[in-house]
């Protein structure tokens, strides 16, 4: 089945892998990266690009991140410019792993 808002996607079995790349807009990249760990079995892995702004952000969201992070075993890898485009424009990207 095919899911409009990922956020809402409820599923049947957990994955070994999640892999995405959300957009930026609002800081949804943060809340993306947090549901594909929940839908991803222990000893899974996610990997996604996402925007650093989370790592000096004040928006709820951003602190929210920071702090879910605290516990996880991860790294980041920061992309070369022009790495990811939105609205037409490139913008600082990573490249997140997590392992459950």
């Amino acid at each position: 089945m095919i899911w409009s808002d990922f956020l809402d996607f409820k599923p049947k079995y957990l994955y070994d892998r999640v892999i995405g790349a959300p957009t930026f807009k609002d800081n949804i990249d943060c809340a993306h990266v947090m549901k594909m760990y929940e839908c991803t079995k222990p000893g899974g892995k996610v990997v996604s690009i996402m925007s650093p702004r989370w790592m000096t952000g004040d928006s709820e969201l951003q602190v929210k991140f920071r702090k879910w992070l605290q516990d996880k075993s991860y790294t980041i890898t920061m992309l070369p410019d022009n790495s990811y485009m939105e609205d037409g424009k490139t913008v600082p990207t990573i490249l997140i792993n997590l392992e459950k």
